[in-house]
């Protein structure tokens, strides 16, 4: 079970946190190890960051979010980073390493992305700005080779279906949460933020749930959507499956 936390140090400078990460150990749970590892090379101060664990290579990787040094909207971020965790907890001996890729997609805060092992892949959640607002747009990272250090963005699921309560294409979810559901090959986007569009209730908070199937293979993947569940909207929030 990882974690990771902004410290800030707030006589020096209130605006600029530092990375740390803590892993909870097992079989002592509740023990808390600082793995944080030399920051001669890591990710610029962020909040709102898509942090998940690549199982294939034991490390963790970080998508996006937003900070002083974001050159999208807002500060927003589209860059991937990869931090090797070693299995027996002590402090990693490699720092942060930038996974590099010919382009990127959006840069949106508060994107849900999700790593996939039987893929090797990262699932991503995010947004595209259209004629009629922010849409739901999803875009798959394929690394390149074993060692994980370069790949590529490729956009999915072109024929999205439309909103069921508005007609229109489904509108992008800002600070959901991204599952993955083994048994069925499906990525599940819970919750999040809708930007407006139109009239109430057709922004603000959601309990929306949509997946993407992904046993159909390719980038013909299309995006469903389930019956909200009982319980209130929100956003910021963690899931797990």
């Amino acid at each position: 079970l990882a974690s990771y936390a902004l410290e800030v140090d707030l006589p020096a400078c209130p605006w600029f946190p530092r990375w740390a990460m803590y892993v909870e150990t097992v079989p002592s749970p509740g023990t808390w190890v600082d793995l944080t590892p030399s920051l001669t090379a890591s990710p610029t101060p962020r909040f709102w960051a898509s942090m998940m664990f690549d199982s294939r290579r034991a490390r963790m990787l970080l998508f996006g979010g937003r900070g002083p040094a974001g050159t999208g909207p807002g500060g927003a971020s589209a860059d991937l980073w990869a931090l090797p965790v070693p299995y027996d907890l002590t402090p990693p001996s490699e720092p942060w390493t930038l996974v590099t890729t010919p382009s990127t997609p959006p840069h949106v805060g508060g994107a849900a992305a999700i790593y996939i092992p039987g893929r090797d892949t990262v699932i991503l959640f995010t947004a595209v700005t259209t004629a009629s607002g922010e849409e739901l747009a999803v875009f798959e990272f394929r690394f390149a080779a074993w060692t994980g250090l370069s790949g590529s963005w490729h956009q999915l699921a072109p024929g999205i279906g439309p909103d069921d309560e508005m007609g229109d294409p489904l509108r992008a979810h800002h600070y959901g949460q991204a599952v993955y559901d083994a048994d069925r090959q499906r990525v599940i986007l819970f919750g999040g933020w809708t930007e407006p569009r139109d009239a109430p209730p057709h922004y603000g908070w959601t309990n929306d749930v949509i997946f993407l199937n992904l046993a159909a293979g390719g980038d013909g993947v299309l995006v469903g959507r389930l019956a909200p569940p009982a319980v209130a909207p929100r956003s910021h929030f963690g899931a797990l499956f």
